[in-house]
């Protein structure tokens, strides 16, 4: 997720030097973030799931589908994705339009001779 918004943070100076509200853009990074928790956890619980049959001789007191380690798990793991979903949101907005707009220009093909910068 970090990936992605260091990725967009021109796409965002962009969106607020054309009037977007701060907490709109927030709430787009922390819903791409759940976003991609909530995948996770739909693929990883059957997972977890179907492989404490391998484990289940392994490790005293599991049982087969233990749905309170599974619900902690979970809720930790939405927890976290969420502070740093805050986190990631606010780094972006911390920057500002103008310094994230000015990496763009300076990116871009704005030179005397039209050659990239990067």
């Amino acid at each position: 997720m970090a990936y992605t918004v260091s990725r967009r943070t021109k796409d965002i100076g962009i969106r607020l030097a054309l009037g977007a509200e701060q907490r709109n853009v927030l709430w787009q990074v922390l819903g791409e973030t759940l976003v991609l928790v909530l995948v996770g956890i739909a693929i990883g619980v059957p997972l977890a799931i179907s492989g404490t049959h391998l484990v289940r001789s392994m490790v005293f007191g599991l049982g087969i589908a233990d749905p309170v380690a599974i619900l902690f798990a979970r809720t930790l793991l939405t927890i976290v994705a969420a502070l740093a979903g805050f986190h990631l949101g606010g780094l972006a907005l911390a920057a500002g339009p103008l310094s994230l707009s000015i990496a763009f220009w300076a990116s871009s093909a704005c030179g005397p001779c039209g050659k990239i910068f990067k």
